[in-house]
């Protein structure tokens, strides 16, 4: 079977890497599809006879909106990471849900608060997850057109990016989620902080993390956790997954 990631200027992706080691015997395959439109790179993935394709970053907005079904979580966030082809119809999922989930389990317990830089749908699915795990979740972004009608929608809190140190400040947990290099937290001190990076490449927070002697959490983490269920939707077998983590380790 054929799969795939939909996405823009992805050449630095480490997904079909993450697949080998998942599917070591190459009965399937997994490319990467790099397009300026969502709709195209969709339209060629099925003509090309794809099984299924995850999508990223600026891509899953839209792929929910082509979908014809979507799932819980994807209706919730607005965005799916993964398209299923099926009987000449469009299922979505999305597994980011599953990768921010399994992420912060460890450092995340009932009442503590978060804030989240970003609310495009890499961020929206961590508001969801982080909501579901019983957080108090603010989530931040430049554009309250998009911010507070999904905050609204999940009874979350919202602030302007703006004022996101101060909230920071309050928060146990911060999911950066926004896609490029910025200056959001500069001269932040990050002691006493759980802080989970979505951009595994050429991160932002991660050297300020680790000086402040907070727990950084970078995206590979994010990106092995949603590739996981993504993998398992894709094939209907289980990955190698003790070999996925070995391989997300070396990064």
């Amino acid at each position: 079977m054929k799969f795939g990631l939909l996405g823009e200027s992805i050449s630095h992706s480490k997904s079909p890497q993450l697949f080998k080691a998942g599917y070591p015997l190459g009965e399937h395959s997994y490319e990467l599809l790099d397009f300026k439109s969502a709709k195209e790179g969709i339209e060629y993935a099925i003509s090309n006879g794809f099984t299924a394709i995850n999508v990223t970053t600026p891509f899953k907005d839209t792929a929910a909106g082509l979908a014809n079904a979507l799932d819980g979580s994807s209706k919730r966030a607005w965005a799916s990471n993964l398209l299923y082809f099926k009987s000449g119809k469009i299922y979505g999922f999305n597994t980011d849900y599953c990768g921010v989930k399994d992420s912060l389990k460890d450092y995340v317990s009932e009442g503590m608060r978060a804030v989240i830089l970003g609310c495009g749908g890499a961020g929206r699915a961590a508001a969801v997850a982080l909501k579901d795990m019983g957080v108090d979740v603010i989530i931040s972004t430049r554009d309250e057109f998009t911010g507070e009608p999904f905050a609204f929608a999940e009874r979350i809190g919202y602030c302007r990016m703006d004022s996101v140190k101060e909230f920071a400040k309050k928060s146990h947990i911060i999911v950066d989620a926004i896609p490029v290099r910025h200056l959001k937290l500069s001269s932040f001190n990050f002691r006493g902080k759980v802080v989970l990076e979505a951009r595994y490449n050429n991160p932002t927070l991660k050297r300020s993390v680790i000086r402040d002697g907070g727990e950084y959490i970078s995206g590979i983490s994010w990106l092995l956790h949603q590739a996981i269920p993504s993998f398992r939707i894709f094939t209907g077998e289980e990955p190698n997954i003790h070999a996925m983590e070995i391989l997300a380790s070396e990064w």
